[in-house]
């Protein structure tokens, strides 16, 4: 499709924040205050409602392949749900409170999550332990993702900054926009 045309419009999506498709693009995930809500594409029928942060959810994602839904929020927690029966079956809480983003890595082994006071956290996927934990210099922290690979860590920051961070290495790249 290269007409630049709207092919669909989904209602009912009021306070969304963001969304994001599932790994096959027929679902997506709509992060709406507190809640993250999951809609069909072709349909746009609600087809799963996660319930259960206190606060803003600030990011929420697919694992490859779709059987898990990993959620942070604004209430310092972190939460793994079933994707195919809507179920919290884990809590993580920060203790570093506010949790501006969460991801796992491209393997699946490892969750990557950002505070709002500029600290990066790896977590092991499975136990849930701390791996590792960086001091970013600039503050306002928002997001961070890992690259392809794995092997670098992108982070934006809300002044306007963005860093390619290589964990192995300690290497920082700055860039600003």
């Amino acid at each position: 499709v290269n007409s630049g045309k709207c092919i669909k419009t989904i209602k009912g999506a009021s306070g969304c924040s963001s969304a994001v498709f599932d790994n096959d693009g027929t679902k997506i995930l709509i992060r709406k205050c507190s809640e993250i809500v999951e809609l069909r594409v072709e349909t746009g029928e609600y087809t799963e409602t996660y319930k259960g942060h206190e606060n803003w959810v600030t990011s929420a994602v697919y694992s490859n392949g779709g059987y898990r839904v990993l959620s942070a929020s604004l209430d310092g927690t972190i939460r793994k749900w079933n994707a195919l029966s809507g179920s919290n079956y884990s809590t993580i809480y920060i203790r570093s409170g506010k949790v501006t983003s969460a991801c796992f890595s491209p393997d699946q082994t490892k969750i990557l999550i950002t505070s709002a006071y500029s600290r990066l956290i790896e977590l092991d996927a499975e136990t849930e332990k701390s791996l590792h934990v960086y001091e970013i210099p600039d503050k306002g922290l928002i997001s961070a993702k890992y690259s392809p690979d794995g092997t670098a860590i992108l982070t934006i920051h809300d002044s306007g900054y963005i860093n390619v961070f290589y964990p192995e290495t300690g290497i920082i790249i700055t860039h600003s926009h």
